[in-house]
């Protein structure tokens, strides 16, 4: 079929060349589906699939790392930790649905009340932390009274005709009472700081719940 072997020779090169091109363009499909698919898997590691914001496990990894950056350079960041009041009265009343509507809404009023470089995570079942970096405790309640005030004014509406107030209590921690107490006792360690400065921001919460 043939005239001579240059002709075969140059049809099995082309041939090889096709076969290896289409190989390559597998190839890199595979290796971008792997990446996506990594890409996912990391996400899920370090988000909560209900609300999309950072899971409790990351958030705390973060703020450990922060509280001793904090430390380290002099920097203040704020704790604070937000609850959703009554929320269990209110899934037990109106449902699963509308209350994962409710945490859903909460941390989208989250997001837009703070700083993009803060870190918001869920917390808890309805409970929420936010980790204001290189801020004070000013800037921090002004901030967290405008988040309070977001959240009471965002109207639900269950089943499209009770309408339903949502309310939340925060407790505030500054992290410059305790690099205060640190010089006083130079034992203390940065993860000290870090359990103590979540300590009071939980004790904090636990007095605006009950006033």
């Amino acid at each position: 079929y043939f005239q001579n072997k240059r002709e075969i020779f140059l049809v099995v090169v082309l041939l090889n060349f096709i076969i290896l091109f289409f190989l390559s363009i597998m190839i890199l499909n595979l290796q971008k589906r792997l990446l996506i698919k990594e890409e996912y898997i990391n996400e899920i590691k370090t988000t909560d699939e209900l609300t999309g914001l950072l899971n409790k496990e990351h958030f705390l990894k973060l703020f450990k790392k922060e509280a001793e950056r904090a430390q380290r350079v002099g920097t203040n960041i704020t704790l604070l930790t937000i609850d959703i009041d009554n929320f269990l009265s209110i899934n037990e009343k109106y449902g699963y649905e509308f209350s994962t509507f409710i945490l859903q809404t909460v941390s989208r009023i989250l997001e837009n009340s703070f700083r993009n470089f803060d870190i918001i995570g869920r917390f808890g079942d309805d409970e929420f932390s936010v980790l204001m970096l290189d801020t004070d405790e000013n800037t921090s309640v002004e901030a967290a009274e405008r988040c309070r005030i977001a959240i009471k004014e965002n109207k639900f509406y269950y089943e499209a005709k009770e309408e339903i107030t949502i309310t939340v209590s925060i407790g505030i921690a500054d992290f410059k009472p305790v690099i205060e107490n640190i010089k006083k006792h130079p034992a203390e360690s940065g993860k000290n700081s870090f359990r103590t400065m979540l300590f009071n921001s939980l004790n904090a919460l636990a007095r605006a719940k009950r006033d």
